[in-house]
């Protein structure tokens, strides 16, 4: 019985230091985000940044940074980053751009087909962050190709510091 009990806690500490250390690389990855979005100087390399950050050191499978506009020109030259606000599309996210929250789970096929086009068929479960102020104006989208990487019922305090980070980065560089 002693034995049991000494196994069972064991195996709690370790849960618990893993949990430690995956804290400390999110912390540490937060970081080095932050000091290298203010070396950028322009949209392009802060959502390149950001990317980078996400796929290269937290090994996220598929990223998307959707912003909204009122310049169709900006949606007929670059139709994969912008979309116009108001579009009908963003229905299926209007409660998340309202309320600025985060979704995690299984995104809807329209939620999936609007920010991951072409990774449909290997994305298991998603996280969608909204980018935003006093007013939304984007979405990041973060997907996993294991179903339960992103679930509903997990902590949302990192991607609530990557949304404001990621937010305080791009608003002054959207025309108003």
């Amino acid at each position: 019985l002693l034995r049991n009990r000494n196994e069972h806690f064991e195996t709690k500490l370790r849960e618990m230091v893993d949990a430690v250390h995956d804290n400390q690389r999110l912390n540490s990855s937060l970081q080095r985000l932050a000091i290298n979005l203010f070396l950028n100087e322009g949209l392009d390399d802060i959502i390149a940044t950001v990317i980078e950050e996400l796929r290269d050191e937290l090994a996220t499978d598929f990223i998307s940074i959707r912003l909204l506009t009122d310049d169709k020109s900006l949606v007929e030259q670059q139709p994969e980053r912008y979309i116009l606000k108001g579009d009908e599309v963003l229905a299926c996210f209007s409660k998340l751009i309202e309320e600025k929250r985060i979704q995690c789970g299984r995104l809807t096929d329209q939620q999936a087909s609007l920010l991951f086009p072409g990774d449909l068929d290997g994305l298991g479960s998603g996280a969608v962050i909204s980018i935003a102020d006093v007013d939304s104006f984007g979405l990041l989208g973060l997907g996993s190709k294991d179903d339960q990487h992103y679930h509903p019922g997990m902590g949302t305090e990192f991607l609530q510091q990557l949304s404001d980070l990621v937010s305080a980065a791009i608003k002054p560089h959207l025309a108003s």
